[in-house]
């Protein structure tokens, strides 16, 4: 396949102390504004701690599927671990929050084919597996045994909501709403030549084009995938798992 099939289980990061006070209105539009402002020039990082100064795990989620629509791929990573701090159990994990990390994942994955610095591709693994030890957090309190019996009840289901989810979060790359995303240059500095001190070869006028051929390709064989799995679902699951 070429999107990600990824059987990480996740976790995030840990949140600062909560001091802020969302019932007094300046304060709160004072966080609400930094936030914007962090977002706007991509500072993942500041965003992701100033975020966890609201005490409300609801609330977190509540502004990160705000900028759903907006397809950073690091607040699709927050989100996924959010939505399962906010309702930790195997339900929100196999049916709210992998869908999300795996759709980050193949999103994290476009960003970095937009660099000749191969040594970026090292930030996917590095990113999904600090989620995943979080996500690992957050459900402690289920043996492995649990899990499994879980997972296997229920695989075709989630199987096919992770497809879903995938196909709804890339579609907006295979179309003209492209040009509206934010740029990958976020995540060249996660790389080798950005301590070298090497240039990107390839263009920014070529970041959207790549993007975009590498999500058509994704969306075919998502459709290949959700098709087998409505008229051969044995047959998906045996080819996932070789």
């Amino acid at each position: 396949m070429i999107y990600p099939i990824i059987f990480l289980i996740a976790v995030a990061i840990a949140p600062m102390s909560a001091h802020a006070r969302p019932n007094e209105p300046q304060k709160h539009l004072s966080y609400q504004t930094k936030l914007d402002r962090l977002l706007k020039r991509q500072d993942y990082a500041e965003v992701i701690n100033t975020l966890a100064l609201e005490p409300s795990a609801n609330k977190r989620v509540a502004w990160l599927e705000s900028k759903l629509s907006e397809r950073h791929t690091m607040l699709i990573f927050e989100l996924a671990l959010q939505l399962l701090k906010a309702k930790p159990s195997l339900k929100t994990y196999y049916f709210e929050t992998l869908p999300f990390f795996r759709a980050a994942i193949a999103m994290l994955v476009l960003d970095c084919s937009c660099t000749s610095d191969k040594s970026v591709g090292g930030a996917v693994g590095s990113l999904a597996f600090a989620y995943a030890m979080q996500f690992e957090e957050q459900l402690e309190r289920y043996s492995q045994v649990e899990r499994d019996a879980y997972e296997k009840k229920h695989q075709i289901e989630t199987e096919k909501v992770n497809l879903y989810k995938c196909k709804e979060i890339l579609n907006p790359y295979t179309t003209a709403a492209i040009t509206q995303m934010p740029s990958p240059a976020w995540v060249f500095p996660h790389g080798l030549g950005a301590v070298l001190g090497e240039e990107n070869e390839i263009p920014p006028s070529q970041w959207n084009t790549i993007r975009q051929e590498m999500a058509i390709a994704y969306m075919e064989e998502i459709e290949e995938d959700l098709f087998q799995l409505e008229n051969d679902p044995e047959g998906f699951l045996q080819k996932i798992s070789e």
